[in-house]
């Protein structure tokens, strides 16, 4: 497996070049509701659907504005080997064609948490259609959080739609960390736990959004990126090469 291998130097280059740059040229609008963090005392696993390319970037880019953890997000290894860069801002590979290297990885995320870092999966285990519900997860999720005897659990959903405007809205909604004790349920009664969580979060999501498709755009969501003038070319390089 890849290790991630931040770098404060390009998390900062990253974040400004995302903010002023491809969220202007790809969204109308990138916002996000719900408090980012749960409490400072005990290491938080965070765990999302995953419909787009994009939900690692945005997720990178609403960490990066409101939050004072440290984030790290498991990665297919394909992904990871075709842009590198995200091993810079905190991303880890798992290869799930292999047994042990998805225990590898899971292994190495327990020991972020270990040192009170927050942890991203994406436990469907693919890029799923925005519209294909309930959600459905592989194991992974629920071995980890049967390691750890005082972990907070936030589930995020992402959609991503059009309204009225040429580009899409992205929106985010953080749900209310849940502190457990994960040695009080097996690996799938946990697994069953965060679908049920992450399926009703869901389908509240949707329809806010379907009585009013402007929330994004207005009070409790706050907007991530805003107007700016353009990048150099540098930047353009760095994103379309995959590695610096």
């Amino acid at each position: 497996m890849l290790e991630a291998n931040k770098s404060k130097s390009f998390q900062r280059l990253f974040y400004h070049y995302q903010k002023i740059h491809l969220i202007k040229r790809h969204f109308s609008v990138v916002s996000v509701k719900g408090d980012i963090d749960g409490k400072p005392d005990a290491p938080t696993i965070y765990f999302s659907n995953h419909s787009s390319w994009w939900d690692g970037l945005l997720i990178f880019q609403m960490t990066e504005a409101f939050s004072r953890q440290e984030h790290y997000i498991m990665m297919d290894e394909k992904g990871m080997n075709d842009y590198r860069f995200f091993r810079k801002i905190g991303a880890f590979s798992v290869n799930k064609k292999s047994p042990k290297d998805i225990l590898r990885s899971l292994n190495y995320a327990e020991k972020l948490l270990s040192e009170k870092n927050a942890v991203w999966l994406f436990p469907q285990g693919k890029i799923e259609h925005p519209l294909q519900t309930p959600f459905t997860f592989e194991s992974g999720l629920g071995h980890l959080i049967q390691k750890c005897d005082n972990v907070q659990l936030k589930p995020v959903t992402l959609h991503y739609y059009f309204t009225e405007k040429q580009k899409p809205v992205a929106a985010i909604c953080v749900g209310d960390a849940i502190r457990v004790d994960g040695k009080t349920k097996t690996k799938k009664e946990w697994t069953l736990f965060c679908e049920n969580l992450l399926n009703m979060q869901r389908i509240e999501q949707i329809n806010d959004l379907t009585s009013d498709p402007d929330l994004p755009f207005q009070f409790p969501y706050k907007k991530i990126g805003k107007e700016g003038k353009s990048t150099s070319d540098r930047f353009d390089q760095i994103f379309k090469r995959g590695r610096t």
